[in-house]
């Protein structure tokens, strides 16, 4: 510590030094005790503390106060004098003097701590101000508009980003034009408030004087401030977000539209093509009865490949009108309280001319007792046949495929399993999207549109339930479970 003592009593300057020194063992001291002295001290500097007593012969303690405060506005000023009295004391606080100690016997002891809190103080003070430098350095840096203002719209204080996003220039222009538009709640709302603290957000339209908007997010706090309201704000500028948004709000619509086109496209073309399959099935059946007595059975074979594709055509164009019509709200179930295995067996009975065909073994396990549930049975059974039907189609000629369905506390499940070519890792996670296949090579080669699936997971949501699926891998099989709520009465 380096103090600078002032006193032209050198009995006097002794005895600050000795009591300073119990204080602060390390102190080191420049005495002063006339004008070039002080001068010449005022000249060196790095003073820690200055330590002046009031009346001098060259001097007085309030000239000295105000040319070291002028010089070094931070550092501490005590005064240490046995002239002076209250006035003086007085007069020395308000001219700036960090504290006032007088030298009588009773009251100079206390020297060495008014020194220190006077030091402890402009500390702290330098500290404060650094913080508040570095913060307003933050603050000038942001992007975010930051101001200060009184209820009725005065700005008191604001950062660059707050000028520049309602189009100003200076502090000066922005006082010049009320921002009252940018407050809520108004300023009567604000008086009569018994919120205290509470925080507005909101989003608005700024018109800057040039003519040119900008979209703004506004968030305030009404809080008092040294016994004054005011409402301290950020403005941030929204308008690219918001352009984004109204782009994406857009698009959204378009993409909505164009969805909608495509599933009114969909039914269309799944009438079209429905339309003339019945003929074409009806005169390949009459052809193949008129011509059974033949010896040439070839025309007859033909008749029965067209009636086989003619049916599977048939349902595909089912499964494609049924999910368009999921999709656009116009399928509607009628649902009653059926018995689970009887559902399954239905779906079972309707894929073993495939599975018979393909050579593969079908493996059916219904539950010991009734498992009902609530559901239309006619939707439900296509739901069953479609996975079924899609593990046949994609298990090789001698695989296995099994259907379990049991009860599980308050639900049924029911669970598809094969032995067939498996789901890439890829491509599991939008096995249930509308026109999702794999290896379109192979998924040609094995017939289907793409939608099974879709109206698969549609139906069962449509009942309360989910599906869901796993593999292992291409080759290695798949597994489809479908989950359903139970009905607490038994089916009739």
């Amino acid at each position: 510590m380096r103090f600078l003592v002032l006193d032209d009593n050198p009995d006097d300057r002794l005895m600050a030094i000795r009591l300073l020194s119990h204080e602060f063992p390390e102190l080191e001291t420049d005495e002063v005790f006339d004008r070039a002295g002080f001068e010449r001290a005022l000249a060196r500097g790095g003073y820690d503390a200055v330590v002046t007593d009031y009346m001098m012969q060259w001097t007085d303690g309030i000239q000295v106060l105000q040319l070291v405060k002028s010089q070094w506005p931070d550092c501490p000023v005590v005064l240490f004098t046995g002239s002076g009295n209250e006035e003086v004391a007085v007069e020395a606080m308000k001219a700036g003097a960090d504290d006032y100690v007088a030298k009588s016997p009773h009251r100079r002891v206390r020297l060495p701590l008014a020194v220190r809190h006077a030091i402890e103080r402009a500390t702290a003070k330098r500290r404060l101000t650094q913080v508040e430098a570095d913060l307003q350095q933050l603050t000038d840096a942001l992007d975010v508009g930051v101001f200060r203002a009184t209820p009725e719209g005065e700005l008191l204080s604001c950062n660059p980003a707050f000028l520049r996003i309602i189009g100003q220039r200076t502090l000066e222009e922005a006082r010049a034009r009320s921002i009252e538009c940018l407050l809520w709640p108004p300023v009567d709302e604000v008086r009569a408030s018994e919120r205290g603290h509470a925080t507005t957000k909101r989003d608005m339209e700024v018109c800057r004087p040039d003519g040119s908007r900008v979209w703004a997010r506004v968030s305030e706090r009404v809080r008092v401030d040294d016994g004054r309201t005011v409402v301290d704000g950020l403005v941030e500028d929204i308008s690219e977000r918001r352009a984004l948004e109204e782009g994406l709000r857009t698009r959204t619509l378009e993409l909505q539209q164009a969805d909608q086109r495509k599933d009114e496209f969909l039914a269309m073309l799944a009438h079209e093509l429905r339309n003339p399959l019945a003929p074409i099935l009806n005169a390949a059946t009459l052809v193949r009865y008129k011509t059974a007595s033949l010896a040439d059975t070839r025309v007859r074979d033909a008749c029965m490949i067209i009636e086989r594709q003619v049916m599977t055509l048939s349902r595909l164009v089912d499964d494609l009108l049924d999910a368009s019509r999921v999709s656009q709200g116009k399928i509607t179930l009628h649902p009653e309280v059926i018995d689970l295995g009887w559902a399954v067996t239905q779906a079972v009975e309707m894929v073993r001319p495939l599975v018979e065909a393909r050579r593969q073994k079908l493996v059916v396990q219904l539950p010991p007792a009734p498992a009902p549930v609530r559901a239309d049975l006619t939707r439900l059974t296509q739901v069953f046949a479609n996975l079924l039907n899609n593990a046949a189609k994609f298990t090789p000629q001698g695989g296995q495929i099994g259907i379990t369905a049991t009860q599980s506390g308050e639900d049924v499940v029911v669970r598809i399993t094969d032995t067939g070519m498996g789901i890439n890792a890829a491509l599991l996670p939008r096995i249930f999207d509308l026109f999702t296949q794999g290896d379109v090579s192979i998924d040609r080669a094995q017939g289907g549109l793409g939608v099974g699936l879709t109206l698969v997971k549609q139906l069962v949501e449509m009942h309360g339930g989910a599906v869901t699926a796993e593999s292992e891998g291409a080759g290695q099989g798949s597994a489809f479970t479908v989950r359903l709520p139970a009905s607490k009465v038994e089916a009739r």
